[in-house]
């Protein structure tokens, strides 16, 4: 119960105090599959030595729903979880200026975000989602 909460709180105060002043991106990596879709944040830091750290910070995945969907919708709702959890990982460290980076491998869900076509309304919706943070 309690607990759980806890340690999470624990976990984001120990990345926050334990990082090296230094230049920092957050990389946010985003794929999907048959039974389930995911994306997880990284944050790379690179000191004044040059020596680079990359830290996990958060993650979320999801199990797909029993109604029948195409991977390139699961993979553009992983590129939409993936979205949401660096707003909220900039958010909760206070790091709204730090540049990001977002990966994905699939072709199609990089063509809804980039174009501006009149595509399905299921589309439209979470490509302009993913769009609202810049």
């Amino acid at each position: 119960m309690l607990k759980k909460t806890i340690i999470i709180g624990y976990y984001v105060e120990y990345v926050r105090h334990s990082l090296p002043v230094g230049k920092y991106s957050l990389h946010v990596f985003s794929d999907a599959s048959v039974n389930a879709y995911a994306s997880c944040i990284f944050l790379r830091s690179k000191d004044s030595s040059g020596k680079v750290m990359v830290q996990p910070l958060s993650s979320k995945s999801r199990v797909t729903p029993t109604k029948k969907t195409t991977i390139p919708l699961l993979e553009l709702i992983g590129c939409l979880i993936g979205t949401r959890l660096s707003v909220a990982v900039r958010n909760n460290l206070n790091m709204e200026g730090i540049r990001c980076y977002y990966w994905t491998d699939s072709s199609n869900a990089l063509c809804w975000i980039v174009k501006t076509e009149n595509w399905s309304t299921f589309v439209c919706n979470r490509f302009e989602e993913i769009r609202i943070p810049y």
